[in-house]
């Protein structure tokens, strides 16, 4: 039995699209004043203070001229902003091992609906997903093309993306089904352990004689997925390539080395195997903006870079302006962000989640990615990862249909 109501099941996520969604669209070379019609738009509020969840308000009319005095959104009809790609999470093995494995399959579909219908629902439209194991996993580290110690497998013979199979792929192929708009990006926290110094998915470097070998990794991956219904838009190289930890699976990247895996390998790898997924560079945090502008400054990487992923955890925002005035033809994804316990109570966590929402599109950003999907009530299942993340969703994993949606989707 579900112990959420209904009031619950629209996230922060739905204000700020529903509020986009209800903007009247004018001619952006037309000013309202040239005779423009002017329509009404819908006002929604949320206040965890007084329990209020997406309450519809009485509408309101655009109107011309001075703004009168109290709140107004001005809309300067002769200026263009970037398209939102989407607004979504990411089915960690975790996320996608609790709601593809402990609800019934009316339960998850009733889940699924909330999360990714634009009708009834949510309407998340963007999903980044892990390749192989990441510091949230059921059951440890694992990646497409496991060998045993001191193996390798440089013609990928070995490869499948069999672990996938049973609960993430159906999941993203439901959410897509619900959805069509869904856009998808993959990302990998480790290339298989043998492709690296130490044969360890945790920490490490790529050996040089993997580069070739991990570029068809990832074609492998692209045309698996597309094989099974579920077509990925962009990859980074590599996620947090500045985190390279011995605790979870991770890698040292450095931008030097990402210029050469990407033109050398990558990108012409893609392109002769027929695939045209664009590739975003850096993958990490605000507060070296030197990584991704140093991938624009090369002429080669500027041309196979299609732009830059973003997380939120170190920096500030504004480092998206930085990166976009300085590259104004590469677009910004924020491609991580995850609440936790350390915003405090629900209105910490609500606070957390709008400003993530509403300065990341401000700073350029097409896309705003939350972190795990679902976690279980201790903020897991881990793989030696983050303590205390909030997911969209908590799953009970022990009592069959129970879930409630978090401070971070109010």
């Amino acid at each position: 039995m579900r112990t959420t109501t209904r009031q619950w099941r629209r996230t922060a996520l739905a204000a700020a699209t529903t509020l986009i969604a209800t903007l009247p669209v004018l001619p952006a070379a037309t000013p309202a004043s040239a005779g423009t019609a002017l329509s009404k738009a819908s006002v929604w509020i949320t206040n965890p203070s007084t329990k209020t969840y997406l309450s519809q308000q009485s509408p309101v009319t655009w109107k011309t001229g001075s703004a009168p005095a109290g709140s107004t959104i001005t809309v300067d009809t002769t200026r263009k902003y970037q398209s939102m790609t989407g607004f979504g999470a990411s089915f960690t093995d975790s996320s996608a091992w609790l709601v593809g494995t402990k609800l019934s399959a009316s339960q998850r579909n009733a889940l699924m609906r909330d999360l990714f219908s634009r009708r009834d629902g949510i309407g998340l439209s963007f999903l980044r997903q892990p390749m192989a194991a990441t510091d949230f996993t059921a059951s440890g580290n694992y990646s497409y093309d496991d060998m045993p110690a001191g193996q390798a497998d440089p013609t990928l013979a070995h490869f499948t993306i069999h672990h996938d199979q049973s609960y993430t792929i159906p999941l993203l192929k439901q959410a897509q089904k619900i959805n069509p708009q869904l856009t998808l990006m993959a990302t990998p926290w480790s290339p298989p352990g043998w492709m690296k110094a130490g044969d360890s998915m945790n920490g490490g470097r790529l050996e040089p004689a993997a580069y070739q070998p991990y570029a068809d990794y990832f074609a492998k991956f692209l045309k698996a997925y597309a094989a099974a219904g579920v077509p990925v838009r962009y990859v980074t190289p590599q996620n947090e390539p500045l985190n390279n930890t011995s605790s979870y699976p991770s890698m040292g990247l450095t931008a030097d080395e990402a210029k050469s895996f990407i033109n050398d390998y990558l990108a012409p790898t893609l392109r002769k195997q027929g695939l045209s997924t664009g590739i975003l560079g850096y993958d990490h945090n605000w507060d070296v903006t030197s990584y991704p502008e140093s991938l624009y400054t090369d002429a080669a990487s500027a041309k196979n870079a299609t732009g830059t992923a973003w997380h939120c955890y170190a920096g500030d925002v504004s480092a998206q302006t930085v990166v976009h005035n300085d590259y104004p033809d590469k677009p910004a994804f924020q491609s991580e962000c995850s609440g936790g316990s350390w915003e405090g109570g629900e209105q910490g966590a609500f606070a957390g989640v709008m400003d993530n929402v509403i300065n990341g599109p401000r700073n350029w950003a097409q896309s705003i990615i939350r972190w795990n999907i679902a976690l279980d009530g201790s903020s897991g299942p881990t793989n030696n990862g983050c303590q205390g993340c909030r997911p969209v969703v908590t799953v009970s994993p022990t009592t069959n249909g129970t879930w409630t949606y978090t401070p971070t989707a109010d």
